[in-house]
């Protein structure tokens, strides 16, 4: 049952206030006459604070009158107050424990922690560095100095104390992740996947290594490597959607479309508002020729993403594909509709072409010509405007069309399977021989 918020408030006010009332971050004075708390019930702080019965510390050991805490009093309390995610307490107690033994390193390293929780990582670091300049060995010191230092982009300084505690404790796969991953913000990729290697031997189901590894063999474009990796970490989170989309990525690079739809429809199934899984899920059916599904998913994205004249385009090449010449004239004209003047020339020339396939040519010639506009020098265009003028017995025309085709194409090889046809037209409406 929820407590009702205002009483919840009152007591929030009530904890602040008697902080501020004792000096949250402040030392407890303590009376020349005034006694510890008896060891009995340290001892018995002891035994709760290792079973985790935190609340019952703080209760057991809160100061009453005529008692002061003892430094290993103020630890306890200062910790059973971490564990119960009250940093500004913690610190309080800790600070005491801290001041009262001369620097016991496991209280500072209480403190740290908690003044890091509290948001105080400036007087964090500096704790960190009083218990590392006491015991230059001390791991968890070094890990968590690194993590400030790392999360405050100093990844020189990160990678100076991972590099140290690797040192120390060969076995340490976070530290050798965190160096690896300093290493790559320093630019040192090569230097950094020999930790990450070293991570994965220790832990081979640490998630973050392994995508972080797998980016790295991406970019240097060892896809089989990269795609195995994504691979490990799909058989262990197979409800992330983002590793089946990368591992997607690596299975384009490696050319297997029909494991690319596997992976991208994954993707799309767990994140369905993501436009650019389901037009890769597309691209991959158009690659493996099943152009009805190819035409569908691009719709589908179209349908997420509606100012993206890309994708209605692609839908109307895949419907041309098929012969479906209906449906492909509406995606085109879709695409037309959202698409900027850059692309409009090509645009054009698909819809063209597909007039020109259901001889609708004098639809065909409106459509080459305007695609000619935008892009005067598109051959094919130009010759099929000809010969789409032609079948609607405009001679002249015609003519004219052949004629710049001809001229356009002088010299250039890839246009050979045409231009007999272009020379044979013209010649016969010229009235030449």
């Amino acid at each position: 049952m929820h407590m009702p918020v205002a009483p919840l408030l009152g007591m929030l006010a009530a904890g602040l206030l008697s902080c501020s009332q004792t000096g949250s971050l402040g030392a407890q004075v303590r009376s020349p006459d005034s006694l510890f708390v008896p060891d009995s019930r340290l001892q018995a702080a002891a035994a709760l604070y290792n079973e985790g019965s935190y609340a019952r510390v703080i209760d057991l050991l809160q100061p009453s009158v005529g008692f002061v805490l003892s430094p290993k009093a103020n630890y306890y309390i200062g910790s059973s107050f971490a564990a119960l995610n009250d940093p500004q307490n913690a610190i309080r107690y800790l600070r005491m424990a801290v001041d009262s033994s001369q620097g016991e390193i496991a209280s500072r390293f209480q403190l740290a922690r908690s003044l890091n929780a509290y948001g105080a990582a400036g007087e964090a670091r500096a704790q960190y560095r009083l218990i590392l300049a006491k015991d230059s060995a001390f791991l968890p010191a070094l890990f968590n100095l690194g993590t400030l230092c790392f999360d405050g982009r100093d990844f020189a300084g990160a990678a100076d104390l991972y590099t140290r505690a690797v040192r120390l404790n060969p076995r340490d796969y976070l530290s050798c992740y965190n160096l690896g991953a300093s290493l790559v913000n320093l630019g040192k990729s090569d230097s950094a996947m020999q930790f990450l290697r070293a991570s994965l031997a220790l832990n081979v189901r640490y998630v973050p290594c392994l995508s972080l590894l797998a980016s790295l063999y991406y970019k240097r474009k060892e896809y089989q490597d990269a795609e195995r990796l994504y691979g490990m970490i799909t058989a262990r989170d197979s409800l992330n959607a983002d590793f089946w989309a990368r591992r997607g990525y690596c299975m384009e690079k490696l050319g297997d479309p029909g494991r690319a739809v596997l992976c991208f429809r994954n993707a799309s199934k767990l994140d369905t508002t993501n436009s650019t899984y389901v037009a890769r899920l597309a691209q991959a059916y158009f690659e493996s020729k099943e152009f009805d599904s190819a035409a569908v998913s691009y719709l589908r994205a179209a349908s997420i993403e509606e100012d993206n004249p890309v994708l209605y385009l692609n839908a109307g090449l895949a419907y041309a594909r098929m012969d479906s010449l209906d449906p492909a004239l509406g995606a085109f004209h879709s695409s037309f509709r959202a698409s900027h003047t850059e692309r409009l020339g090509f645009l054009y020339n698909q819809i063209a072409g597909v007039y020109y396939k259901q001889k609708r040519f004098r639809a065909a010639g409106q459509a080459y010509t305007r695609a000619i506009g935008y892009d005067p020098l598109n051959k094919r265009a130009i010759f099929f405007l000809a010969h789409s003028l032609d079948e609607i017995r405009e001679p002249v025309r015609a003519a004219a069309a052949y004629g710049r085709f001809l001229k356009a194409a002088a010299g250039d090889p890839s246009q050979d399977d045409i231009i007999p046809y272009a020379k044979k037209r013209l010649r016969e409406l010229s009235g030449r021989k």
